[in-house]
């Protein structure tokens, strides 16, 4: 009998067989998905991002440029669906909500989400309501990154941000309210004439509102932004290095010493609540981008964006190319993953990168690297190279290294 039973379900154990086998092919393209959306109220003197400042326009053929783009890439790379989507920008709050919400349905109703671990969205405080937030949750949104960049409403202004830290308050006031407890909050130091009391006021203030998440950036000036473009005329100037260090050193023994783990070279959370996004990022995975300027890459393929909001739609509209691509070496794909990869601190998976991409990391830097490890920047194993605490502090030191 038991014999008998065996053979009777022999055909649907080939069935179940070949249904795990589909179903496995199905999820083979699941991919991170990048939305960038280019407006914003103003720009900031920092920002070297494309954006659109002032009063939203074309909004409604950018959305629809947006969807041709993504059914583009269902459809020429056979992409199936997502594990992470990130809204950024630009400031995707600052569009009527009633876009995005149409832009999650469109995405729900052609790519699979099954695996999707994080639906995050980018805002600016001024951008934050109820009906907003609420109305995003309701559309699946699972984290909220908002950018503070400054405690001292004198640096608000001077860097161009448009609220006070009163208003800050007052819309984290919001955030809680609603039970939304997977938030970020962003801050940059580094200014022209900051000064480490000041940062360590914005430490305090933020770390005493308790986010799950806390992002600390240096300051990097970009040719285009309007501080940039102010330091090729002598007129603006970072702090120096050492001040920049301090400031750094400081960040990380407040955050640690308040539950903060770091993971990630400016990036600190509570236990559970990094950023999902980013770390498939920082471990090599492919992903797209879509928008003006989204930049992604896809087989060892890197794909830019045109970066002209009005040469995108059109450009899409008469199926005309949108981007440009390049095919990258296996020495450039090499550079890129391990740049990318040092950023998190638990280091890189050398041979999890190998048998995602091919790429043998020790083969193209073994030289380089050794020369890191002896100067005690880099901590390297059979398996694993990551950054030692003296490599965290002269990170840029490492980079150079390695060019």
């Amino acid at each position: 009998m038991m014999a008998n039973l065996t053979v009777s379900f022999q055909p649907y154990s080939k069935l179940l067989i070949k249904a795990i086998y589909w179903y496995n092919q199905s999820m083979s393209n699941y991919v991170n998905l990048y939305i960038h959306i280019p407006y914003c109220k103003v720009r900031c003197k920092y920002c070297s991002f494309y954006i659109r400042p002032g009063t939203p326009e074309r909004v409604a053929d950018y959305f629809s440029a947006m969807k041709k783009e993504l059914l583009w890439f269902k459809d020429s790379h056979e992409i199936s669906g997502f594990t992470t989507i990130y809204l950024g920008g630009g400031t995707p709050s600052f569009v009527e909500v009633k876009e995005v919400e149409d832009l999650i349905d469109f995405i729900h109703d052609n790519f699979g989400l099954s695996q999707l671990k994080e639906l995050a969205v980018e805002t600016n405080p001024e951008d934050i309501t109820k009906d907003k937030l609420s109305r995003l949750l309701k559309k699946g949104m699972t984290r909220l990154s908002i950018g503070l960049q400054a405690w001292q409403n004198s640096i608000l202004k001077d860097i161009g941000r448009q609220y006070t830290n009163e208003e800050f308050v007052e819309k984290i006031k919001i955030v809680k309210d609603l039970g939304i407890i997977n938030f970020n909050i962003d801050l940059i130091f580094g200014f022209q004439g900051h000064n480490i009391e000041e940062w360590i006021e914005s430490l305090e203030k933020v770390i005493a509102m308790n986010p799950n998440h806390i992002s600390t950036y240096s300051l990097e000036v970009g040719d285009d932004s309007t501080f940039g473009l102010m330091k090729a005329k002598g007129k603006y100037s970072e702090i120096e290095d050492e001040g920049n260090r301090q400031m750094y050193a400081k960040a990380r023994e407040m955050l640690g010493s308040s539950g903060y783990v770091q993971y990630e070279i400016s990036n600190f959370s509570k236990p559970g609540f990094q950023s999902q996004h980013n770390l498939d990022f920082w471990e090599g995975n492919d992903y797209i981008g879509i928008g003006a300027s989204a930049v992604g890459r896809l087989n060892s393929v890197r794909k830019e964006n045109v970066r002209s909001l009005e040469k995108y739609i059109r450009t899409i509209s008469d199926s005309a190319e949108w981007y440009n691509e390049i095919k990258l070496s296996s020495a450039d794909l090499a550079f890129e993953l391990l740049l990318v990869g040092l950023r998190d601190l638990k280091g890189i998976d050398v041979t999890l990168m190998n048998k995602k991409h091919g790429i043998d990391l020790y083969k193209f830097f073994e030289e380089k690297l050794k020369i890191s490890q002896k100067n005690g920047l880099l901590e390297i194993s059979e398996t694993t190279i990551k950054l030692t605490e003296k490599g965290l502090d002269l990170q840029n030191q490492v980079v150079d290294s390695l060019i």
